[in-house]
């Protein structure tokens, strides 16, 4: 069963949220259920390793086995920080000639032009991100369970790495030519 479009969105819109507040939690737990603590506490155990091979990475998140599972993944494209207005706080004078109105309404309609502008680049930013989830895999049994059962999207590890990566709590590790071919199973 292949997820719904407005479901890939909220879930890329959640994710894109601040993650250190309780309503984005209990949001993220509505959407995910169960999943989401299970994900968190291999996040919290530090559970989550992005390998980087030279420029291009692989993460590795341990399953409650042990083993890790090894995850090929495009990861969304992290929010932007929050932009400051350039211009400084000012306080208008009381009067103010023909002059100064044109000039403050062109101010201002400049500044509604960029707020419609970061709007719409953050919308297709989004929408790119939610494409992004839709083509996630993980080879543990639960990925196919769900994914087949049309539960969810991903499994636990998958959403692991997601959270990590969007609160920079992922362990990297950088690897060799003859690591690196043992992780993809290539005898070297």
């Amino acid at each position: 069963m292949d997820a719904s479009p407005h479901f890939l969105l909220l879930a890329a819109t959640l994710l894109d949220s601040s993650l250190d507040d309780d309503t984005t939690l209990l949001q993220l737990h509505a959407v995910f259920g169960p999943m989401l603590l299970s994900a968190m506490q291999l996040v919290d155990r530090r559970e989550v390793v992005h390998v980087d091979l030279g420029g291009r990475g692989l993460y590795q998140v341990s399953s409650s086995a042990g083993a890790p599972y090894t995850l090929y993944l495009d990861l969304p494209e992290l929010p932007p920080p929050p932009a400051e207005d350039p211009r400084p706080e000012t306080v208008e004078p009381p009067e103010e000639n023909a002059g100064e109105a044109v000039l403050r309404e062109a101010t201002e309609q400049a500044a509604r032009v960029r707020a419609v502008k970061l709007k719409a680049a953050n919308d297709a930013r989004l929408r790119a991100n939610a494409e992004k989830l839709r083509h996630m895999y993980c080879p543990c049994t639960g990925w196919a369970f769900n994914a087949l059962e049309g539960r969810h999207i991903f499994c636990k590890h998958v959403l692991a790495v997601l959270l990590a990566h969007r609160l920079g709590q992922t362990v990297r590790t950088r690897v060799g030519v003859h690591a690196a071919a043992g992780l993809l199973g290539i005898s070297a």
